[in-house]
């Protein structure tokens, strides 16, 4: 069985929910974020994801990297540990500006 991927624009990332994956995979599925709009501006950009997982309040930044304009989260085991709706927020810095992203929904599934 291949990887999911889940690929979606930094500007649709409002109007749309990501399904992350199921409560339990481990590097199974990947989110790619083109930021086109934002990098090919601030090539030298850095750019930070922020989440709120399922049942949290605390903000999380998971590990991302990045691939040109496109940004990827590969969603692990631990991010994957309780079913639920979450919120996600790109943010880059350039030396003293800060660009922010739409805040983008995500759902975890639960699993049997």
């Amino acid at each position: 069985m291949g990887k999911r991927i889940q690929q979606v624009s930094m500007r649709n990332l409002d109007g749309r929910v990501i399904q992350l994956g199921y409560v339990g995979e481990n590097i199974h599925t990947e989110v790619d974020i083109d930021c086109a709009e934002v990098l090919n501006d601030y090539p030298d950009a850095d750019v930070i994801l922020r989440a709120i997982m399922p049942g949290e309040t605390v903000i999380y930044e998971p590990e991302i990297s990045t691939d040109g304009n496109i940004v990827i989260w590969e969603l692990t085991q631990q991010e994957l540990d309780q079913s639920g709706n979450g919120r996600m927020q790109l943010t880059f810095t350039d030396g003293t500006e800060i660009i922010k992203s739409p805040i983008g929904q995500f759902s975890i599934n639960a699993s049997l």
